[in-house]
């Protein structure tokens, strides 16, 4: 048997016909076993016999390899289409290793004639073998181009003649049969088609059984394929989930840190720590993806040039993590060598032309109406004292925020004007001396 990735290697003809019976218990290989006279239908070398996109399929190391990249995608789901026959009744054996993306096996399928000028000349429509590395969904069977979705995992179904398909027992349970499969590693499929009836076994269990009694939308024989499905470059996933785990917390510790300082809030050091933890954190998952795909990558035979440049930018983005996160820090010392006063009017009048300055700097609150509170941020230039000036009504008040004089020490302080002349104002916070 030679092993294909998201692909098949053997056919057998007229095969015997194996079906399981309904279980309640764990999942039990029940497939038949290997027939004689199995026939290969790769020769072992390359793709004879074959036809499809050759940007997309390869032949190596005897496999079958179907890859999408950013500079060869596909254009719309494509196929590798066996041109030795249409088979009818047969038993399929395949070995099949996906790591991402999404594939299938067709048969008793038909090409779909394309159009002058179109870049996808493999277009098929029939019966699919799901292949894909999510437990409990590969395996099921899916109408391409056709009456979609026929047979979930776990289910024994009958579709009509008016072509729809309905539940009529159970093979298991799903998640049962789906613990079977071996993400990103080889799995063994088997497929039997006899008459109206088609079957599929997964790594020796049942995952479906069908009779087809749609006269319109069934068939009893057609072509093998294999299948690319549309969507992004199957050997770049685990690069995206790499950059998204490094820009996430890049994106929303700046956007944080910036919205801290349009709005003088006080917590900055904080942001400071998280978005270190969280550089931490999308580091190890990032390296994590990244290495997954590297490993991918090499297992496929990629050179090594293309595996340096394929790191790059994702591991430069992770390494990011650190000096933004480190900036994030120093920008927290730095900016803490500020004075976050809030001044409230108590007063029963408007108090004007309010102005806090001290340290070379002059923050104006301007004017306040009775019960009115308003923060501002004061960054002090040199060494001085913190001061409050302004008027309310005809008096004019003044008071100095004791406390406040060290250039680099920063604190909070709350001033609050009242209508008491004996204390027109009142100071109170922290700083150092």
């Amino acid at each position: 048997m030679v092993r294909i990735p998201s692909t098949f290697a053997v056919i057998c003809l007229a095969a015997p016909l194996v079906l399981a019976a309904d279980k309640s218990e764990a999942p039990k290989p029940t497939a038949p076993a290997e027939p004689p006279g199995m026939v290969a239908l790769f020769n072992g070398k390359d793709l004879t016999g074959w036809e499809g996109d050759v940007r997309l399929w390869s032949f190596k190391d005897g496999v079958v390899r179907g890859e999408t990249t950013k500079e060869n995608a596909a254009k719309g789901n494509t196929f590798l289409i066996w041109r030795a026959g249409t088979p009818g009744d047969f038993e399929l054996r395949l070995s099949f290793r996906i790591d991402h993306g999404n594939s299938g096996i067709q048969y008793r399928s038909k090409q779909v004639p394309a159009k002058e000028g179109d870049a996808n000349q493999w277009v098929v429509s029939g019966y699919q073998a799901e292949v894909e590395n999510t437990p409990g969904k590969v395996g099921f069977l899916y109408h391409e181009r056709g009456r979609g979705y026929l047979c979930d995992v776990g289910n024994r179904v009958e579709i009509g003649e008016d072509g729809k398909p309905k539940v009529v027992g159970k093979l298991g349970d799903k998640d049962a049969i789906g613990a079977t499969y071996k993400k990103s590693d080889w799995n063994d499929y088997v497929i039997i088609a006899k008459g109206n009836h088609l079957v599929h076994y997964l790594n020796g269990i049942q995952t479906v059984d069908l009779t087809d009694n749609d006269p319109k939308g069934g068939a009893s024989s057609g072509i093998l394929a294999l299948q690319i499905h549309a969507g992004p470059p199957m050997d770049q996933a685990y690069l995206v989930a790499a950059f998204l785990c490094g820009i996430g917390p890049l994106a929303v510790g700046s956007c944080v840190f910036f919205s801290w300082l349009i709005l003088r809030w006080d917590f900055l050091p904080l942001i400071g720590l998280l978005t270190i933890a969280g550089g931490i954190y999308s580091f190890a998952f990032g390296l994590f993806f990244l290495g997954k795909d590297l490993s991918l990558a090499r297992r496929q035979g990629t050179a090594p040039g293309t595996l340096l440049r394929r790191s790059v930018l994702p591991a430069c983005l992770l390494l990011l993590n650190f000096p933004v996160a480190g900036t994030y820090w120093v920008a927290a010392c730095v900016i803490e060598a500020r004075y976050t006063a809030t001044v409230s009017n108590e007063a029963s009048v408007p108090a004007e032309s309010l102005v806090v300055q001290g340290g070379g700097v002059r923050e104006e609150f301007g004017r306040l109406e009775p019960g009115e509170r308003r923060t501002r941020g004061i960054y002090f230039e040199q060494d001085g004292e913190l001061r409050i000036e302004g008027r309310v009504g005809d008096r004019r008040i003044e008071g100095l925020v004791e406390g406040y004089v060290a250039r680099g020490q920063g604190g909070w302080a709350s001033v609050r004007i009242r209508g008491d002349e004996s204390v027109p104002v009142t100071t109170e916070g922290h700083g150092d001396d």
